[in-house]
């Protein structure tokens, strides 16, 4: 996500999809991004807006891939 914040200008928007769901490293595949990896990630932004975005993905054993709009900060 920073190499991705120098190449967006300051301002620039970012449309970002990851799965959201309880913190979980899916071994040599992906991350879910939960109440501790997501702000990270997103550390540097502003979100905006979202798209089937919400704190109670976070709790639940499934996870989501919601849309997240971002603001280069």
């Amino acid at each position: 996500m920073q190499y991705t914040k120098k190449m967006i200008k300051p301002k620039g928007i970012l449309y970002l999809s990851v799965p959201i769901g309880r913190d979980y490293l899916v071994w040599n595949a992906h991350r879910i991004y939960g109440r501790i990896r997501f702000p990270l990630l997103i550390k540097g932004w502003e979100l905006l807006d979202s798209f089937g975005f919400n704190d109670d993905l976070f709790d639940k054993d499934e996870c989501r891939q919601p849309i997240l709009v971002l603001k280069n900060r």
